[in-house]
């Protein structure tokens, strides 16, 4: 997501997988509003790679609602803020930010890239996983994203889906 004149939480991109991790679904959105910062550093899209993309939010909305069929479990990590970005709602939802938890660390929600490490052996993004409390979450902000590379929501979506299989 990037930082627009409407939101700091802008959909740009969308990937959905099925439950072997095959991709369904990828796609980039163009905002209504202006693009103020395309966090390039945590996203990899950059300006020229939105030229010429004409889809919508509703459009890839109704594109991802299609692929939700009743009874289709929605997996993901912190999939309020993918839900609200798209203007959805659905259940039966898996949120592996919130099917995991640290032991002793109420208010800590793990990361993707943690939970990766830790359960499946896998390193996400080139990082070290970091634990973060949801405080720290909202403010982790530049140190870690300049220490990490972009995300690939591919990526993210089928390692997800693999946490919960």
């Amino acid at each position: 997501m990037c930082v627009s004149a409407d939101s700091d939480k802008e959909l740009i991109q969308v990937a959905v997988v099925d439950q072997e991790g095959k991709t369904l679904l990828k796609e980039l959105v163009k905002p209504k509003s202006q693009i103020l910062d395309y966090r390039t550093n945590l996203t990899g899209i950059t300006a020229e790679q939105l030229e010429g993309v004409t889809t919508r939010r509703k459009q890839v909305a109704a594109k991802v609602q299609d692929l939700l069929q009743p009874g289709t479990v929605l997996v993901g990590h912190s999939l309020h803020y993918d839900l609200e970005a798209l203007k959805l709602d659905h259940q039966p939802a898996i949120d592996t930010a919130m099917l995991f938890s640290y032991q002793h660390l109420a208010n800590a929600t793990p990361s993707l890239t943690h939970l990766a490490q830790q359960l499946l052996g896998k390193t996400l993004r080139g990082a070290a996983p970091q634990i973060h409390t949801l405080d720290q979450q909202q403010q982790c902000g530049q140190q870690q994203q300049q220490q990490q590379q972009p995300h690939d929501s591919v990526e993210d979506a089928s390692t997800a889906m693999a946490l919960v299989m």
